[in-house]
């Protein structure tokens, strides 16, 4: 269920497509990401938020940010977690 919420969610959420990005907001959203695989919260409401609601260059600055700050990036820190298929699609989804 909790997979077809994100796949309903990103191809109906509304992202505004411009190129400004808010840093601020880029690093605290990666520490909500991170907090989230840290404790294997996959599926944690506000990962989906930010996944389905932010901008391309948004969602950029804030994986560079992870990147930065935890040492390596968002989709390796899932390749590292025990397999289970919302993870992968989590993957998929970042990667796209």
């Amino acid at each position: 269920m909790i997979i077809l919420l994100l796949l309903v969610e990103l191809v109906t959420a509304f992202r505004y497509e411009g190129d400004e990005i808010n840093a601020r907001l880029a690093n605290s959203e990666a520490d909500i990401i991170h907090d989230a695989i840290k404790v294997k919260e996959f599926n944690h409401e506000e990962v989906i938020r930010i996944l389905t609601t932010r901008s391309k260059a948004q969602l950029t600055e804030t994986f560079n940010r992870y990147g930065d700050d935890h040492g390596s990036s968002i989709t390796k820190a899932l390749l590292d977690e025990p397999a289970e298929e919302f993870k992968a699609d989590l993957r998929t989804a970042i990667r796209c």
